[in-house]
């Protein structure tokens, strides 16, 4: 697993616990909503990287967005 997909799943953890939930060992990201969000940031990071680096790279950041799921 690379260094920013390490970050991302922090971060989730971090959400979740910030949510008043706690997780239960360290690096145990397994819980549904953490799991979710960690989704979420990835797709979301998918739309930052395709929007800054393609001529069209607006419009297939908006499609993953819609495909799955995560509100702009």
């Amino acid at each position: 697993m690379n260094e920013r997909i390490k970050q991302l799943a922090e971060h989730a953890r971090i959400q979740y616990e910030q949510d008043g939930a706690k997780v239960q060992e360290p690096g145990q990201y397994y819980h549904e909503d953490v799991v979710s969000k960690f989704a979420e940031l990835i797709v979301r990071e998918c739309d930052r990287y395709a929007r800054s680096a393609w001529e069209h790279g607006d419009l297939l950041g908006r499609d993953l967005l819609i495909h799955f799921g995560v509100e702009e």
